[in-house]
């Protein structure tokens, strides 16, 4: 009887942190739209967060244009916001690498080209690919059709070092 008591414990005490997670998250976007104009620049997000660190400036704002921008370009609504946070947690690594696909995928087409991968390279990060590309391209494009599945650009990822 008393480990009944103790997992409904544990189960409304996971009930009331993820509560507590999404009013902070609520607080921070009322703290960054302080004027309640439902929307935030991805600078002052940017800012608030990272604190100015530019290393992380390129890979960061081409995060979030992937996840924001939708209502007003260069602005999070409160929706997309959220939902950037929630793609930060480890929990959701897969849908971090769902939507980092998505993003490279250019012509919204279910696949990527080395094309599309050059130009995020250096459209978004401002990079070259590395002298191992086209290696690294050809050993996880598993059937040989010149374009890569969500599987395959995992693969990819997972081998190539952007940075």
């Amino acid at each position: 009887m008393a480990q009944a008591g103790d997992a409904l414990q544990s189960q409304r005490s996971e009930k009331e942190v993820l509560a507590e997670v999404k009013l902070e998250r609520d607080q921070v976007f009322k703290e960054l739209d302080p004027n309640s104009k439902g929307v935030i620049s991805f600078e002052d997000v940017y800012k608030s967060l990272y604190k100015n660190n530019e290393d992380f400036k390129g890979p960061t704002m081409f995060m979030f244009k992937s996840v924001g921008g939708r209502k007003q370009e260069g602005h999070f609504t409160r929706d997309e916001f959220l939902n950037f946070l929630k793609f930060t947690q480890p929990e959701f690594k897969g849908d971090r690498q769902r939507l980092i696909f998505r993003a490279f995928d250019l012509g919204k087409r279910g696949f990527v080209t080395k094309d599309n991968l050059r130009q995020v390279f250096t459209e978004e990060y401002g990079l070259e690919p590395k002298f191992d590309f086209e290696y690294i391209f050809e050993e996880a494009d598993d059937d040989g059709d010149d374009k890569l599945n969500f599987q395959e650009f995992q693969k990819f990822m997972k081998s190539y070092e952007m940075f």
